[in-house]
């Protein structure tokens, strides 16, 4: 009888991981052609918080992806730079505090490329360097109760001022 139960045991939990499997696409970045177009899909192992395309100097975006993994029992976050050439899903910081939750590009300086921020309610951080020359940094840009990178997300029905 304890046979059986093992072998039932090992077959459920066979089909509870290949269910999670289905459910669970392996992290990366797979490239498919749809209607002449190229479509790229990026999958991160837990939820995607917040996503941005910034704009370098040279004219071309650089996407890049905050996620909260699903296997951190401190509920971490995790900055992830997306590759379009390479299709890679390249990790630039892991163990960010729980509270970030937004992205947003911009131009700061003036310089004709973006800035890549990140927010958490009640601060926000600029990220450097980005070019993959050493980890990016966060400096701290404002800290104050009520800012927050979510302020600047647009409500429908909401009149552009």
């Amino acid at each position: 009888m304890k046979r059986r139960l093992a072998v039932l045991s090992l077959i459920a939990g066979v089909a509870l991981a290949q269910e999670h499997a289905d459910t669970h696409p392996p992290a990366g970045v797979t490239l498919n052609e749809v209607h002449g177009a190229r479509l790229y899909e990026a999958a991160v192992r837990g939820r995607l918080l917040d996503w941005v395309a910034l704009l370098g100097g040279d004219g071309r975006r650089e996407l890049f992806l905050l996620a909260a993994p699903e296997d951190d029992e401190n509920h971490r976050r995790t900055l992830f730079r997306l590759g379009l050439t390479d299709r890679r899903l390249t990790p630039l910081l892991a163990h960010l505090a729980p509270g970030f939750d937004r992205l947003l590009a911009l131009d700061l300086d003036g310089d004709g490329h973006d800035e890549l921020l990140l927010g958490r309610p009640g601060r926000i951080f600029r990220a450097a360097p980005l070019d993959g020359s050493a980890p990016p940094e966060l400096t701290r840009l404002f800290s104050a109760p009520g800012v927050d990178l979510a302020a600047v997300l647009p409500v429908r029905g909401a009149r552009a001022e």
